[in-house]
């Protein structure tokens, strides 16, 4: 990211690429996936245009580098973007409304980690999982989920935002 005088302040790493291995332990630790925030003393010389300008540019890269879906606190799907809808070949309409282990293998939606991460993430808590969903055709995928807690201004969760990697 630059700065307004042009020099580089910030490097944001959205995608650590995690193909073609074995399984997720194969994975050097230094390569994990980040996303830094912009502090408050980096963005002080920002104007509140600019920051909205950078913040929808930060989405829009995350939006086309991810498979993402949203989901209530029950699990159920709230929104996908298309990604999702790319990867396991449904359309919106056969996800949104759905739960989200509708969509996952029997080992794993009935697996210890699993519930284990439903029952967090109502608590406010970040986990993450290799998961493998079933496509609409009855393909799996495997993807490295990021299950991020949305929280309201008293700090409560609302919501869920799961992000995805394929990991094939």
């Amino acid at each position: 990211i630059l700065g307004e005088d042009g020099t580089p302040y910030e490097i944001v790493k959205l995608v650590g690429h995690i193909s073609n291995l074995e399984n997720d332990s194969q994975v050097p630790e230094n390569q994990a996936t980040t996303v830094k925030e912009v502090s408050n003393e980096q963005s002080g010389n920002q104007s509140g245009e600019e920051l909205s300008i950078e913040a929808r540019e930060k989405l829009r890269a995350v939006d086309n580098s991810f498979i993402i879906n949203e989901l209530d606190l029950d699990g159920k799907i709230l929104d996908v973007n298309r990604q999702f809808l790319v990867f396991l070949g449904y359309e919106r309409e056969e996800v949104v409304g759905k739960y989200h282990s509708d969509f996952l293998d029997v080992s794993d939606k009935n697996s210890e980690e699993y519930v284990e991460i439903l029952n967090n993430f109502r608590n406010g808590s970040f986990a993450s999982q290799v998961i493998k969903y079933v496509g609409k055709e009855g393909e799996i995928v495997r993807l490295r989920s990021y299950f991020n807690s949305i929280k309201d201004e008293a700090e409560n969760p609302i919501k869920v935002l799961v992000l995805s990697q394929f990991i094939n």
